[in-house]
């Protein structure tokens, strides 16, 4: 039931940071898996291979001390003008609280960190240094997730192999 609500909530989100017209070479399908932290550097290998406008790639998951689904968190990575970046959804409960700090490691990281409004979503996106690494501090400093940990990924418009 919780994985249900899960892909529920990341296809809104997902929907919601597509560009109108979405078309490309391919058409997108999102199949969801779950993933071991050490791959998110892969997976953002294979979305910046890929290159598909409105691609996306969710990682959804929660913590031990907050494991309500009211309590998700979701870290993305998209290409949004043939740029991947890093985005920060504030459209749940946990990234809304979590945004500030979010915001201030990054700047700490040496990130450029751009607010950004789509369909009435608000985010906070970086698309410069390494995203990877931003989003692996992100999940190990913020929520204690260790490399072994498991999380789901919603992969859109890209195929995760």
């Amino acid at each position: 039931m919780l994985t249900i609500v899960f892909i529920i909530l990341a296809i809104i989100i997902v929907r919601t940071m597509m560009p109108k017209g979405f078309s490309p070479f391919k058409p997108a399908k999102q199949k969801h898996y779950t993933i071991p932290v050490s791959r998110i550097g892969k997976v953002f290998d294979q979305i910046k291979e890929q290159v598909y406008e409105g691609s996306s790639a969710v990682f959804i998951f929660n913590t031990w001390e907050r494991p309500s689904r009211n309590d998700a968190v979701n870290l993305q990575f998209s290409v949004v003008n043939s740029r991947t970046g890093f985005d920060w959804i504030l459209l749940t409960r946990r990234n809304i609280e979590d945004h500030k700090r979010f915001e201030q490691l990054a700047k700490s990281l040496g990130h450029t960190v751009v607010p950004q409004e789509k369909n009435g979503v608000y985010s906070l996106r970086v698309e410069d240094g390494d995203l990877p690494s931003l989003c692996l501090n992100v999940m190990q400093q913020f929520y204690g997730l260790n490399i072994s940990n498991t999380v789901y990924l919603l992969a859109e418009g890209f195929r995760w192999r």
